[in-house]
């Protein structure tokens, strides 16, 4: 297993009393079908038709109420991994992964006592489902949280074809495992995105692991990012690393930059296991500084 550096201690940034916000959500899985390369579509699902479903935005203290309804002709469920229960609110539990039968809706009410960048997808007995495009991102802010020269939510997630037709395969993907050629890496739904980031710049990355079993150990061609938050909160301290590992699910944010005049730069997935056979990056996005 490779080694990563400890983070200091976590800390969360909860707000003493409830915003009195409450945003009212319409989330629908339904088919769907995008296009990842130039010339490369896959028939799959997405929330709202697009993949990665839509990015949900609150402030640490809002009440968020999914209306979730699935038109798929398969049952499906929905998560919302990483979140707790408000302790101010009485609410101290996230709502269960109800099963949502076909045509069927549901009601989730979440309590955002945290901020931070958190996933929504289907429970991983339905992971098929995950890898075909069921997979988004929910951003929590902090009022008083710092504000940069730009922002991005990177949605990470594993897509495995079969045949020719461009079907995401029902297969599972291969735990802990980089399965060369038979698997790609999308990031926001796209193969080896493109990114054009300003010179002098530094930029907050909210990412997420929406892979359904492969953990995710990011490298921006070796250059130190500075990690201020995970899935259990803000960190107390900002941590400088040459690589950040997210579980399956996991979200995380980092600061990138600044970024120097003509560079060119690679964010890569590096192998979980580096000793395995056949190990090596994937590239995940091209970053041309302009």
């Amino acid at each position: 297993m490779p080694q990563t550096p400890a983070p200091p201690v976590l800390t969360r940034t909860p707000r003493t009393a409830p915003t009195a916000v409450l945003q009212v959500v319409r989330l629908h899985a339904t088919e769907h079908s995008w296009e990842i390369a130039p010339g490369t579509v896959v028939h799959g699902y997405g929330y709202n038709a697009q993949v990665p479903g839509p990015t949900l935005e609150a402030t640490a203290g809002d009440t968020l109420l999914v209306r979730f309804t699935n038109l798929l002709a398969e049952p499906t469920s929905i998560c919302w991994p990483g979140l707790r229960g408000s302790a101010s609110t009485g609410a101290g539990a996230v709502p269960a992964c109800t099963l949502v039968p076909a045509g069927g809706t549901v009601e989730d009410r979440l309590e955002l006592p945290d901020a931070g960048t958190f996933g929504y997808h289907p429970h991983r007995d339905h992971g098929r489902q995950i890898e075909r495009g069921l997979y988004g991102a929910l951003v929590v802010r902090h009022p008083d949280e710092p504000v940069l020269d730009g922002e991005r939510v990177l949605v990470v997630s594993d897509l495995k074809l079969t045949g020719q037709d461009g079907h995401p395969a029902p297969t599972p993907m291969p735990g802990h495992t980089d399965d060369g050629e038979e698997g790609l890496l999308l990031v926001n739904g796209v193969q080896e995105a493109r990114m054009l980031v300003t010179a002098g710049h530094r930029e907050r990355w909210r990412v997420v692991n929406a892979s359904r079993v492969r953990p995710l150990r990011l490298s921006l061609s070796g250059q130190p990012v500075t990690v201020i938050s995970t899935n259990r909160g803000l960190l107390a301290a900002p941590d400088a690393v040459n690589e950040v590992l997210l579980k399956p699910g996991e979200g995380g944010d980092l600061v990138a930059g600044p970024f120097t005049a003509g560079g060119r730069l690679t964010l890569d997935a590096c192998p979980y296991d580096p000793r395995s056979v056949g190990s090596h990056a994937r590239r995940l996005a091209t970053l041309h500084v302009a």
